[in-house]
């Protein structure tokens, strides 16, 4: 290897499923921050070019209350 290592990996991930469907997307995130699964959220929600559609979001934490 050469050049500067770097320490920035990604520690977090948000994944998003659809269950009628059985699509599901991993969104890799190097923060736990609102805006980076913000981010996440948005690039799911460009799967409409694929057919799906979002209804509903259910979540395990409070972002989303």
């Amino acid at each position: 290897m050469t050049g500067k290592l770097s320490t920035k990996r990604y520690k977090y991930a948000t994944v998003y499923v659809n269950q009628a469907r059985r699509l599901s997307y991993v969104f890799l995130q190097k923060t736990a921050m609102a805006e980076e699964t913000l981010k996440g959220q948005q690039a799911w929600e460009n799967a409409r070019e694929h057919g799906v559609t979002v209804k509903v979001y259910h979540a395990d934490n409070g972002i989303f209350s």
